[in-house]
């Protein structure tokens, strides 16, 4: 039932720059006969924990929802994060944490997190993790690979935000992130690479009393109509009134080959980002289902 631990030992992002020991997670998703999504094999090392799946009305047919767990106190200097999620044809899963994880200081090294995500053919993939916390001098690197068969559809969050515990606006120390998507018959529909210090980041955002301090994307992949149908309504969500005028600035785009939608957002605080996270992923699920989805308890 667990992945061969010969899977976990190579290096998963092909880079090997951080020396720590390798942490993982893996998932894989089947659909059962009857349609219910269940976890087919899962193996999890410290500090991964997985929680058994819950069922939500008006999600799509069969749809499991799992969250992932840390019994650590986040992520440290020199470790190594692994994430490996699979839905195989015809399942339906919505993979998340139960709350966002802290990236500690960092003296002379930084962290590496590798997210690998395959959506096999018809089936549903969602992944919405909660946002990185960059205290003071973190450091870390993240990949998030994403690999779509014919008939996929898929959304994925990614977001962090910046945070000295000690209130005196000290920055972190750099992160570097690429978040990739590729069809599984060949070709690469769309690539994204960041790479921001913390006093770079705090002095593009912070400027001209802007005072954000988040960053947020999330993408779909969905047929054209149902993508039109989430773009219209995120171009309407964006353009309403904000509960504080000038705390969210955001943009909505199509990926190219008709293949879904970009969202990206800043914002002033982790409250207002998570409002404008949840409230894209449920225009986009409503875009794709007419069925906007039941809040996930935190």
């Amino acid at each position: 039932m667990n992945v061969p631990l010969r899977e976990l030992a190579a290096d998963p992002g092909g880079h090997g720059h951080a020396t720590g020991r390798l942490a993982a997670v893996r998932l894989e998703f089947a659909a059962a006969p009857a349609g219910e999504t269940h976890v087919a094999r899962q193996y999890a090392s410290y500090p991964f924990h997985v929680c058994r799946p819950f069922r939500y009305a008006g999600d799509p047919a069969g749809m499991a929802t799992v969250y992932t767990q840390s019994a650590s106190g986040g992520v440290y200097e020199h470790e190594r994060l692994s994430i490996a999620i699979e839905t195989n044809a015809g399942a339906a899963a919505h993979v998340t944490t139960q709350a966002s994880t802290i990236v500690h200081e960092m003296q002379h090294g930084f962290a590496e997190q590798t997210i690998e995500l395959h959506a096999g053919p018809n089936s549903w993939l969602e992944f919405l993790s909660d946002p990185l916390i960059l205290f003071p001098d973190a450091r870390i690197e993240t990949r998030l690979r994403l690999v779509a068969a014919a008939g996929a559809r898929a959304i994925v969050g990614d977001a962090f935000l910046a945070h000295d515990p000690k209130g005196k606006n000290r920055p972190f120390g750099r992160v570097t992130g690429e978040i990739r998507i590729e069809r599984e018959d060949g070709g690469t529909i769309a690539v994204d690479r960041l790479s921001v210090s913390g006093a770079d980041f705090s002095r593009a955002l912070r400027q001209d009393d802007r005072g954000f301090a988040t960053h947020g994307s999330m993408l779909m992949l969905a047929p054209e109509d149902e993508s039109a149908r989430a773009l219209d309504a995120i171009r309407g969500l964006l353009a309403a009134p904000q509960e504080t005028p000038g705390e969210i600035y955001a943009g909505v785009s199509l990926l190219p080959q008709g293949a879904g939608l970009w969202t990206r957002a800043v914002a002033r605080d982790g409250a207002a980002l998570r409002r404008t996270m949840l409230a894209i992923w449920s225009a986009m699920r409503e875009g794709m289902t007419g069925i906007a989805p039941a809040p996930r308890r935190k």
